[in-house]
Parts: C-alpha cells; structure tokens; sequence
C-alpha cells in the first residue's frame, strides 16, 4: 500500500485543522514536523509529473528557498 496526493492532500488539511485548534506550542510543532514529513515524502516518491504535483500554497515558507 502506498499514499498517493490526495491522501497526502487530505492528510496535511487535518494537520493543519488541528494544528490551527491545539493550544499547545509543543503540539503545534509536531504537526509542523508532520507536515514537512508529508511534503517531503510526496516530493520523493510522487512527484513524477504535473497532475500529481501539490499546491504550492501547502509548502511552509521555508520549502520553498
């Protein structure tokens, strides 16, 4: 079995909703590590072309240097 980008997609909406909900900073950050582990296993195993490609609205600042 293997995610594919929407998996992917969805996954990083619900880090997001419940980053957006914790009063945690811990637990904010470890959304925000999830995240970027989301992202970068859709990069590595994924992103083979263009219809597979994320928005690059959901990449955090610091992906896109």
């Amino acid at each position: 079995m293997r995610l594919n980008t929407n998996d992917i997609l969805r996954l990083i909406t619900a880090c997001r909703t419940y980053q957006d909900q914790t009063g945690s900073e811990w637990m904010w950050e470890q959304y925000d590590d999830l995240i970027h582990k989301l992202i970068t296993y859709h990069d590595q195993n994924l992103s083979n072309d263009d219809s597979s490609k994320l928005p690059t609205s959901l990449y955090p600042s610091w992906d896109l240097d």
